[in-house]
């Protein structure tokens, strides 16, 4: 799945054995690219985050912050409802309030339009 959204909430905690600290983020979807749904809000799940003071650092884990808009690569979580970003840090894009994705040069509009015309020639 590929979608457009608003980072809602970020937040942090173990797992239930506490051997594993997970972060979740709330995304309110403004597009979905690929793939489809009738649901406005999805949560990311990431390996890593900060619980009390105790931190777990993941290398190439994405980070988000509230109030960002990003272009997310997804796979779904077999166990949960929760989504995975696909190939960590380089499935999120940051995109600015001019609406350019950080890093590529290019305005979202026209980002998204080469990623449906790749999908629609693979069809």
């Amino acid at each position: 799945m590929i979608i457009v959204g608003e980072v809602l909430d970020v937040r942090s905690e173990w797992n239930a054995n506490r051997s594993i600290i997970f972060t979740y983020v709330t995304v309110s979807v403004e597009e979905y690219i690929k793939g489809s749904s009738l649901v406005k809000e999805i949560k990311v799940k990431n390996l890593g985050g900060i619980v009390d003071e105790i931190g777990s650092l993941v290398p190439d884990s994405p980070s988000f912050r509230k109030g960002e808009k990003v272009l997310l690569f997804l796979q779904s979580d077999r166990y949960s409802e929760c989504f995975w970003v696909v190939d960590q840090v380089y499935g999120k894009l940051t995109v600015t309030k001019e609406n350019k994705i950080i890093g590529y040069g290019v305005s979202l509009e026209e980002f998204t339009h080469r990623i449906k015309e790749y999908i629609a020639k693979k069809k």
